[in-house]
């Protein structure tokens, strides 16, 4: 199987035993996280190094990039991923970016040349939207009950305005490119040549690394420390 082309993966996150079906374009070098909204926390909360924590294979590679969501459709479908506890996908329908040929972008810019939208056209899409809700009672339910997670530690602390001498000595010591460790149930698992290295490398919150370097406390399930 060749990832450098169009395809259908299906990632296995190796700590849950759960996987995650998407699509890729197969741009040499363009490694695509998935956009799945479960799958993205479970990826920030599990995979820490994608090559060992991480299993991918190809269902299937696509001669025709235009026939991509297609076949992306047809693999949901196969698994019923939106359905079976053990995927991370909520819809058997594809999602994210469509494929429009340059053929197909050409003959769309050709046909809005010119055109404008009509007052009239206009006012009926805004009296459309009136008395609208942005969102469901469902996604209420759901946002509701994503904020009803505590907060990381230190996740409100205004850490850019120093409130004391010791608070702006922290500061400036956590600027530095000084090394700090990752710690899992008491054992070093990882060292970070500094903050921003393991912020940017992880996708996760500088500032929340930065709180618990300096005061101690949890993020993402991990313990950050200063390395002596």
């Amino acid at each position: 199987m060749d990832f450098n082309k169009p395809h259908i993966y299906l990632r296995t996150i190796l700590k849950t035993g759960k996987s995650y079906i998407g699509k890729h374009n197969g741009n040499k070098g363009n490694y695509y996280r998935g956009s799945g909204i479960d799958w993205i926390i479970a990826y920030k909360e599990y995979v820490i190094e994608p090559e060992s924590d991480l299993k991918e294979i190809i269902l299937e590679s696509v001669e025709d990039i235009s026939k991509l969501n297609e076949r992306e459709e047809f693999w949901l479908k196969k698994y019923d991923a939106a359905n079976n506890p053990k995927f991370y996908n909520r819809t058997n329908r594809t999602r994210g970016w469509t494929i429009v040929t340059k053929e197909q972008r050409e003959k769309l810019r050709i046909s809005h040349l010119g055109k404008k939208q009509t007052e009239e056209a206009s006012q009926k899409k805004r009296e459309k939207m009136k008395g609208k809700t942005k969102h469901t009672e469902e996604s209420k339910k759901k946002i509701g009950k994503k904020n009803s997670i505590p907060k990381p530690f230190g996740f409100s602390e205004k850490l850019q305005k120093p409130k004391t001498d010791q608070h702006k000595e922290n500061l400036s010591i956590s600027k530095s490119k000084r090394p700090i460790v990752q710690i899992l149930n008491g054992e070093i698992i990882k060292e970070w040549r500094s903050v921003a290295y393991a912020s940017r490398t992880l996708n996760l919150s500088q500032s929340n690394i930065n709180t618990c370097v300096l005061y101690g406390g949890i993020y993402k399930g991990f313990e950050w420390k200063k390395l002596k």
